[in-house]
């Protein structure tokens, strides 16, 4: 008489089978998940964050943020959040950057938040300033470098390049990722010419592990919103 089905040690190979083969796939499964998401997340901020500078300077007959001051007194942060929150309508609040912040000496700033959990950091030290030219447009001035949080402040992992990434926010409301092309022409406190700048997007190259994660965001927007790093 044929037996049909299968015996208990069986059943027990194949479980032990597919939870060895799921141990090995899923955490790169998640990685690749996570890491797709990365990009369109970081499009999205920067479109919205642009779009409400844009619309704020247009409102106001303004072609510079830090023209927005009126009486001849510099705009500070606290003003430019305030004005920023209206026109991408979400919410904000001041804060103490966390100890990864804290680590690339950003002070105390605000915090902004969009509806789907997006945060954008703006420390105060940099837009109460008139701002520093950029090297090849004298008209054109960096204001801060901004931190950008893809699920959050309060979120693990905020790690860069995992979740956090860097940008330069410039008067005239653009943004540029740190360790770009872009970030090529960039000013910054710890480089004066266009060469150092260059050098820096070999920090984070593609297929490699980044020596200074901060400079991803730069990987990121250069190959069409991939994630290419390690």
């Amino acid at each position: 008489m044929k037996k049909f089905g299968f015996t208990l040690a069986e059943v027990l190979i194949t479980l032990t089978i597919i939870g060895v083969v799921a141990a090995i796939t899923l955490p790169s499964l998640v990685t690749n998940t996570g890491n797709a998401q990365i990009g369109p997340k970081l499009a999205k901020i920067v479109s919205s964050f642009e779009l409400a500078n844009e619309m704020m300077l247009t409102e106001e007959s303004s072609v510079s943020i830090v023209g927005l001051a009126h009486n001849g007194q510099n705009l500070n942060t606290q003003q430019y959040v305030n004005r920023l929150r209206t026109y991408m309508r979400c919410t904000t609040r001041s804060a103490s950057p966390d100890s990864n912040l804290s680590s690339h000496s950003f002070g105390d700033g605000y915090i902004v938040t969009t509806k789907d959990g997006i945060s954008v950091y703006i420390p105060i030290q940099y837009v109460a300033l008139e701002g520093v030219n950029d090297i090849v447009d004298s008209n054109r001035r960096r204001l801060s470098m901004i931190a950008v949080d893809i699920n959050g402040f309060e979120t693990e992992p905020n790690l860069d390049s995992k979740d956090r990434f860097y940008f330069v926010l410039y008067d005239d409301g653009t943004l540029r990722p740190k360790g770009s092309i872009l970030w090529n022409n960039a000013t910054s406190s710890d480089a004066t010419t266009d060469t150092e700048h260059w050098s820096h997007r070999t920090k984070c190259p593609n297929d490699a592990v980044p020596t200074d994660p901060t400079y991803c965001a730069g990987s990121v927007f250069e190959n069409n919103y991939k994630v290419l790093y390690r």
